[in-house]
């Protein structure tokens, strides 16, 4: 006798294609930085999502040490959840699952959108040539310099997707009949 795919599985299946998108998207830059000097951009780059998250280092002739960063790993900790909660609800056929999956992926994609605004959390230390400037003075020296920063796409695409899962999750909850 063949089993009937219900059309809410579905759903979340679809709920977590896009988280697991999502967690690729952040392979991409999270934020984008430029250095404009009397005029003429003579740096840009990105950083993507995992090095902004647990530090490195990125630059060439402006080198940035990153380190950890508790509220851009929190969107990574996010998303995990609503993936975990995505799977709950398949395999248990409670609603527990599918609120897990709800809020996680919302909470991700909120948290994706404030990276930029994390961003100072993740400075350790800048060096120009010679010299290395630490801690805050790291950013503002950076402003100095005529650098700006701006949400990277990886950021944009991953909370777009993640709330878009977690708009499908809702659909299949409250929505669609199981």
């Amino acid at each position: 006798m063949k089993k009937k795919v219900k059309t809410g599985n579905i759903v979340q299946l679809v709920a977590a294609l896009l988280g697991v998108v999502a967690l690729l998207m952040m392979f991409m830059p999270g934020v984008s930085w430029k250095t404009v000097l009397l005029g003429k951009e003579v740096a840009s780059d990105g950083i993507n999502g995992f090095k902004m998250m647990f530090g490195g280092e990125i630059g060439g002739d402006f080198k940035y040490e990153l380190q950890f960063n508790f509220m851009a790993f929190m969107s990574f900790v996010f998303l995990l959840v609503g993936l975990a909660g995505v799977i709950l609800s398949l395999l248990l056929k409670g609603k527990i699952g599918a609120f897990l999956a709800i809020g996680g992926f919302l909470l991700a994609g909120i948290f994706f959108f404030l990276y930029r605004a994390v961003l100072p959390m993740s400075f350790k230390d800048v060096t120009i040539g010679s010299t290395t400037i630490s801690g805050k003075d790291a950013l503002d020296a950076m402003k100095e310099l005529g650098t700006t920063f701006s949400l990277g796409i990886g950021a944009i695409m991953a909370g777009i997707l993640s709330l878009l899962a977690s708009a499908a999750s809702a659909v299949a909850t409250f929505v669609i009949k199981k």
